[in-house]
């Protein structure tokens, strides 16, 4: 609320700090006490769905740093406390998920995040539909699994492969590509927004694919040619584009949380447009999103699109292109130090 357009005042954002600190002394007065848990001060249940809600708090303040410590956190309970089976099986479900959602989406903008996820289950036969994940639990994988590639610059071979097998395996992804138990309560309508955001993503992964490519090729200019390495994917940049933006104005940025996740593919498609139709469209959407939702870290977007897109804040809050050399969005990423993730 204290960051929702609707409840924003000095009141609530006062009123959620004091919130955050007063969980973070009682939880770690709980830690440090072995005597809180076995005398039921605390359930492990307890402290890592408290946990949870704080890497989603950071999230939602538009935190760069602190979200990357209550995840790894979050990680050390759950062994520490035996893995996810010792949990009751809708909370291993949920956490699950959402530690899957950022450690997969954190490798996308957050370079220096290398931890390693904990494993939940075999995940054998159908699953249940995850709240997080929804369709696009593939996409968000494959999106890490590009995050990689660049380690197999000094194998053309292997290189060729992977960016083949990604580019057939984001062709040939659909919503069924996998056969969910859909959660009690979900709709046909909800389904039909959730389907929307999925292959908005995956145009979202071609782009990323595409970005990777580029500056790839642009750090080793003696490796493979890129117009060799595109080749390989079925689709242009700016063609992966124009559909991504497409499908996003096709929905209704509303209240129905399900849009919330057009962050993302908001994000990679400004990142790489070089359209100032498409840019300024970029940056009305997000801030819609921001309006509607209140997550902190769309606002840390439209930061960093500002400066990608080489874009001048005067006074009076007019933008103003600047002659400025274009430079790969990761590099500018990294001048800031932050840890965005697009959560």
């Amino acid at each position: 609320m204290s960051n929702w357009a609707l409840h924003r005042d000095a009141g609530s954002q006062t009123a959620a700090m004091q919130y955050y600190g007063r969980t973070i002394n009682r939880l770690r007065k709980v830690l440090s006490d072995p005597y809180a848990i076995s005398s039921c001060t605390a359930t492990p249940e307890e402290i890592i769905i408290t946990v949870a809600w704080l890497c989603k708090y950071e999230v939602v303040r538009g935190s760069v740093k602190q979200w990357r410590d209550h995840l790894d956190a979050l990680q050390k309970l759950i062994t520490s406390y035996g893995g996810f089976s010792g949990l009751d099986p809708e909370l291993a479900e949920f956490i699950s998920g959402l530690i899957t959602f950022m450690h997969n989406m954190s490798r996308v903008t957050s370079r220096e995040y290398n931890s390693v996820m904990v494993p939940y289950g075999a995940h054998s036969g159908a699953r249940k539909l995850d709240n997080y994940l929804g369709y696009t639990e593939d996409l968000i994988a494959m999106c890490a699994r590009i995050s990689n590639i660049p380690f197999l610059n000094s194998d053309p071979h292997s290189l060729a492969l992977d960016i083949s097998a990604i580019s057939n395996a984001l062709e040939t992804w659909t919503p069924t590509s996998r056969t969910y138990i859909m959660p009690k309560g979900i709709t046909p309508s909800i389904l039909s927004r959730l389907e929307l955001v999925a292959f908005s993503f995956r145009y979202a992964a071609f782009i990323y694919l595409h970005s990777v490519l580029e500056r790839m090729a642009s750090q080793h200019p003696h490796a493979l040619p890129l117009s060799d390495l595109t080749n390989l994917i079925p689709i242009a940049k700016s063609d992966a584009i124009q559909r991504c933006l497409a499908l996003v104005e096709s929905a209704p940025i509303d209240n129905h949380c399900e849009y919330s996740a057009f962050a993302f593919p908001l994000f990679m498609a400004g990142c790489e447009s070089e359209d100032a139709v498409q840019q300024a469209f970029v940056l009305r959407s997000l801030n819609q999103l921001e309006q509607n939702f209140g997550i902190g870290n769309v606002g840390r977007a439209k930061e960093l699109l500002r400066r990608v897109w080489g874009w001048e804040i005067h006074e009076d809050g007019h933008e103003d292109g600047t002659e400025t050399v274009k430079r790969h969005w990761l590099d500018i990423l990294g001048d800031t130090g932050w840890e965005l993730i697009m959560a």
